[in-house]
């Protein structure tokens, strides 16, 4: 799969929401997730440990709450 900068992604394992904030060559991606919403965490895996997260993301959970 192709990932792209500002894709959300997580673990194939599980893992938090990660943002895809870098890409070296075809298999080496950059994520970056916040850890208790404070405290920024960075780290770079193979593209074959990733899948694109297809759900909604926290906040737009938090709005279709908030509307219902």
């Amino acid at each position: 799969m192709a990932f792209k900068i500002g894709d959300v992604v997580r673990l194939k394992s599980g893992s938090p929401l990660m943002t895809v904030v870098g890409i070296s060559g075809s298999s080496r991606i950059s994520c970056k997730w916040f850890v208790n919403n404070a405290n920024p965490e960075q780290c770079e895996f193979p593209s074959q440990a990733l899948s694109l997260y297809a759900g909604p993301l926290p906040q737009e959970e938090a709005q279709q709450e908030a509307l219902a």
